[in-house]
């Protein structure tokens, strides 16, 4: 028996509700399995382009990095002359609010290069 009387007795079985039994001298689970997955499950979806591919990995990617940073806690530091430190009740805050204090900081006259917002450990 040839795998193409073999495919056309599966068929033959999943068309009716009887089973046939399968003699493993005539063929193995690996051509069994081979010959069901190519002929009766169809493909999910076609192949993605090598572009698509890299743009859903991408996407992926920033989607975890955007939930990572709303997750964090972070605080604002400046970098004086004994190095960076924590400026007073800038600590444990959202990233909304670590933007809008460090604004609020440089419109007040803090040097902008001598600012940053980092990760709260």
């Amino acid at each position: 028996m040839d795998k193409q009387e073999l495919r056309n007795k599966i068929f033959d079985s999943l068309k009716e509700p009887q089973t046939i039994p399968l003699d493993h001298e005539i063929v193995s689970s690996d051509d069994f399995a081979e010959i069901f997955s190519k002929s009766i499950i169809p493909p999910e979806k076609p192949e993605m382009t090598e572009y698509e591919f890299q743009k859903a990995v991408f996407e992926a990617k920033e989607m975890e990095r955007e939930k990572k940073l709303n997750e964090n806690k972070f605080r604002i530091e400046e970098n004086s002359t004994t190095g960076w430190e924590v400026l007073d009740e800038c600590t444990n805050l959202s990233k909304e609010r670590a933007i809008e204090l460090i604004n609020t900081y440089i419109l007040q006259g803090y040097n902008p290069n001598h600012l940053r917002i980092r990760v709260d450990q």
